[in-house]
């Protein structure tokens, strides 16, 4: 049995040429999300796939195969740019997960609804069919996911800037509820359809130990903004008194192009205390331009003797797509860039205390280019921000459940749980630091009270994992027994029905674990390596 992806590159290049994007690009972004190693085959060799096989495939028309099918409905609308509109909204759970193109009528006839969906206009219609080895969703997800998750262009200068900012790019409209991981859960969608069909994958949050898979992970980041050296090791000092690590992006001196307010000494004094450094790069003193984010790149290097391995942008400036920011980033050598903040108060710019998933995620993603690069995944990928400046207090922050919502979901999802806290507010200099502090100590009594396992981590190291996960691979997978290399320590989720498994010939401890309302189970890789596993199902 062998996943593949459809990739109709004589297609993608008739669009490109038109200037318009092929969505079906999307589809290894998904697989990278779901932890799933797919092929890629074309529309020439689709004879070649076995009964066995699955095939996921979107935008065209297929001839009749044996194997398993996934098809995503083709959206002509979504070759161009579509308008931020929200056309419905899919049944996930008792969740209603927003979609951002059309629904059309399903191609299979007397096919079952595995799943509905209410448009906007109040109408039921199924988002998802299913007849015999055909699962058919009746929308463009590959497109809906990549569209919204990006982002649509900010508008420049908007609330006194000088060009556009991130969240002013939410797909959501303000007044909507973004409680919700929407990407979250279409993605969901496919990756049960894959466990029922015996499609191995990897968890989304690495093994703590052979018994031990965490709950979620957690990891707090902030900006320095130039403030103060000696600030940035006060918060970092007190992060660690909270048994957080801590990691801080280190902004150029406004005015001064050749100097951060913290030298090399104290970048290692801080890596002693736990705390990374990441960039925080300013727009405001360089062009908004590839050659303006190198120079800030280049100083980090300089002064730092290691190269900037994520990024986050001062007053989270974007003038253009997310695929050109984080092209920029990719040709500089960085990883990851924490910039995602899907939350927008658009009478307030330094907004405190929000949560919430605007941009439809709770987990690292990758992108695509545009047309003028052929729709490749860029090699850059996003941590998004979904709870910023965490605060509580007996006056204005003083809804403790909303934190307790936010970690209690981490657990419940696997998620990839981040506070964003700039480091002046975990200084004494700060008036309200008992509100900052007060929210800290909720988070860690709360995370106790439940029993909650965590993953306590740091933005690049969450940036790394989620590379080397990516690039793990899930081969050769016949009778129940398949070949794992993996590149780092990964929990790897059995198909449905797994009653026993063996790593290289030893049965080993499954762990069994909800995850977003399915019971998953799964065994814990615990090195680097490459490993032969073989399943036994039940009956």
């Amino acid at each position: 049995m062998s996943l593949y992806y459809l990739a109709d590159k004589k297609r993608r290049a008739e669009l490109n040429g038109k200037s318009l994007d092929d969505t079906s690009a999307y589809i290894p972004a998904i697989l990278r999300f779901l932890g799933v190693s797919g092929k890629e085959t074309d529309i020439d060799r689709l004879n070649e796939l076995k009964e066995t096989d699955v095939l996921i495939a979107s935008g065209c028309k297929l001839p009749e195969l044996s194997c398993t099918v996934i098809s995503f409905a083709e959206n002509i609308s979504m070759y161009d740019i579509p308008e931020q509109k929200v056309y419905g909204y899919v049944s996930c759970g008792g969740k209603d997960a927003a979609v951002f193109v059309p629904f059309l009528k399903p191609s299979i006839e007397n096919g079952v609804v595995k799943a509905f969906a209410r448009t906007v206009e109040g109408e039921a219609v199924p988002a998802l069919v299913k007849h015999g080895k055909k699962y058919e969703f009746t929308f463009d997800l590959p497109g809906s996911v990549w569209r919204s998750g990006d982002g649509f262009p900010a508008p420049g200068g908007k609330g006194g800037f000088t060009i556009g900012r991130v969240p002013d790019m939410r797909p959501l409209p303000v007044e909507e509820d973004s409680s919700v991981a929407y990407n979250d859960e279409l993605c969901e969608l496919v990756k049960r359809i894959l466990l029922e069909n015996g499609v191995p994958l990897f968890h989304t949050l690495p093994p703590l130990s052979k018994k031990n898979v965490p709950d979620m992970a957690v990891h707090v980041s902030g900006d320095d903004d130039a403030t103060s050296s000696n600030m940035n090791l006060t918060a970092a000092c007190n992060m660690e008194m909270f048994g957080i690590p801590y990691h801080v992006n280190a902004m150029v001196v406004p005015g001064d192009p050749t100097s951060f307010v913290m030298d090399r000494d104290r970048y290692e004094e801080l890596k002693s205390h736990g705390c990374e450094v990441g960039l925080h790069i300013n727009f405001n003193d360089v062009p908004y331009t590839l050659e303006g984010q190198k120079q800030h790149i280049d100083l980090f290097e300089k002064i730092f003797v290691e190269r900037a391995y994520t990024n986050s942008n001062h007053c989270f400036y974007c003038n253009g797509s997310t695929a050109e920011r984080l092209s920029w980033l990719e040709a500089c050598g960085v990883k990851g860039d924490n910039c995602k903040l899907g939350e927008v108060d658009p009478n307030d710019a330094n907004v405190y205390n929000v949560m919430g998933f605007g941009f439809g995620t709770s987990f690292p993603r990758y992108t695509c280019t545009d047309a003028s690069e052929g729709n490749r995944i860029v090699e850059t990928l996003e941590i998004p921000i979904n709870y910023y400046e965490p605060r509580l207090d007996k006056d204005i922050f003083n809804d403790e459940n909303k934190i307790e919502r936010y970690i209690d979901s981490g657990a419940a999802y696997g998620r990839v749980v981040q506070f964003f806290i700039h480091p002046h507010y975990l200084s004494p200099t700060y008036a309200k630091i008992t509100s900052t502090f007060n929210a800290l100590n909720k988070i860690k009594s709360h995370i106790a009270e439940k029993g909650y396992k965590v993953w306590y981590t740091t933005t690049n190291n969450i940036t790394d994992y989620w590379h080397k996960r990516s690039a793990s691979e899930i081969t050769e997978c016949k009778n129940g027994e398949f070949a794992v290399n993996a590149l780092c320590p990964l929990c790897l989720v059995l198909p449905d029905g797994a009653e026993s498994a063996y790593i290289n010939g030893e049965k080993t401890v499954i762990h069994e674990k909800t995850v977003n309302g399915k019971a998953l189970k799964l065994i814990s890789l615990l090195e680097k390596g490459k490993y032969d596993i073989k399943v036994e199902y039940s009956l």
